[in-house]
C-alpha cells in the first residue's frame, strides 16, 4: 500500500491544527487549521490555499533537517 503524497493534513492525534506530512512520516510542522469558508463549493477540507511545504523543509528531510 503506498502512502499517501506529502501535505498538510488534520493532525493525526486530534489537535486543532494541520500538520506536514513529508510523505512517510509526520514532521513537528504545524499550521493553524483553516476551515472552509462558509458557501465554499470545495469538499476538500480546509483552505490549504498558498500552503506550501514548510520552510526549510527538503523533500528527503525530516523536521529535524536529516
Amino acid at each position: 500500500m503506498s502512502e499517501p503524497a506529502e501535505g498538510w493534513y488534520p493532525d493525526p492525534n486530534g489537535a486543532p491544527h494541520l500538520r506536514w506530512w513529508d510523505g512517510q512520516a509526520w514532521t513537528d510542522y504545524v499550521e493553524p487549521y483553516v476551515p472552509r469558508r462558509p458557501g465554499s463549493r470545495s469538499r476538500r477540507g480546509p483552505d490549504l490555499a498558498g500552503r506550501d511545504r514548510p520552510a526549510g523543509t527538503h523533500p528527503r528531510t525530516d523536521a529535524r533537517g536529516r
